[in-house]
């Protein structure tokens, strides 16, 4: 995909904003840009500080074939003012269990030096449909958005604030939700699913 093409994209959440005055976005890209923060990612960066519009955006999925330690974001995922997204399986047991969720192996996480620490949060990102599964990250993400609805329809005053959005969804995250991945850093953040899964009940009260 070419450059002209990754700022329509940001050209049409502008629109949606402008034209619909919509409260929040879901954009799920299938770009990647090998972990760089570029041209695209600060101009999405920049749409979220000047709407005050939460913008949430898939991280991206590993194809079939990528080698597995190759796993860059795609760049609107690297914008530090948008909710990067990565993508969980359950186990199907409690949240707080042991090994509940294990990190996607198709969930994008990667990024290069000096971008700050990605994705932001976790959802499940593998759904049932008409007895097919279907996995990824567009499939995470919406999970996100759909828990920003909720706080926004139950308090209002989350309207034009996407930092504290932001901040609320990461702090509901359980860092032992019993996933499988080692946390880094002080044990509250990871390299690989960031603050960890969401918990959309905690959001919302």
């Amino acid at each position: 995909r070419t450059a002209d093409v990754l700022s329509d994209a940001v050209d049409a959440c502008e629109k949606l904003i402008d034209s619909y005055e919509v409260d929040v976005i879901n954009l799920s890209i299938g770009a990647c840009n090998r972990g760089k923060y570029d041209a695209n990612s600060r101009l999405l960066d920049q749409l979220v500080k000047s709407t005050r519009v939460p913008i949430v955006v898939a991280s991206g999925n590993a194809k079939i074939n990528e080698n597995s330690a190759d796993k860059y974001m795609n760049q609107f995922a690297l914008a530090p003012n948008v909710i990067a997204v990565g993508g969980v399986d359950s186990s199907g047991t409690e949240q707080s269990a042991s090994g509940a969720y294990t990190l996607g192996t198709y969930s994008l996480y990667k990024e290069n030096s000096g971008v700050i620490n990605r994705p932001d949060i976790c959802a499940p990102g593998t759904v049932q449909i008409y007895g097919y599964s279907k996995y990824g990250t567009s499939f995470a993400a919406p999970h996100i958005t759909g828990t920003i609805v909720q706080m926004m329809s139950r308090n209002s005053n989350f309207k034009d604030k996407p930092e504290v959005v932001k901040a609320a969804l990461m702090a509901s995250a359980s860092y032992d939700g019993g996933t499988s991945m080692t946390y880094a850093g002080n044990g509250t953040i990871s390299n690989y699913e960031g603050a960890g899964v969401v918990d959309a009940g905690f959001c919302y009260k």
